[in-house]
């Protein structure tokens, strides 16, 4: 009876980690994503800020 026991607790322990691998890949996906949006904000910032720099330059 207790072999049985130690063989269910290991199935129940790898179906736990399945799981949970399958649940940390879900969030690096959206993490990634996230990142990436960021990004993209930022480099689209920096080039507003190069383009205004631009344009005072050509004033002077």
């Amino acid at each position: 009876n207790q072999i049985n026991h130690k063989k269910k607790n290991k199935k129940k322990k790898k179906k736990k980690e399945k799981k949970r691998k399958e649940k940390n890949k879900q969030t690096n996906k959206i993490i990634k994503v996230k990142q990436n949006k960021n990004k993209n904000k930022n480099e689209t910032k920096q080039n507003k800020i190069k383009k205004k720099k631009k344009r005072k330059r050509k004033r002077k």
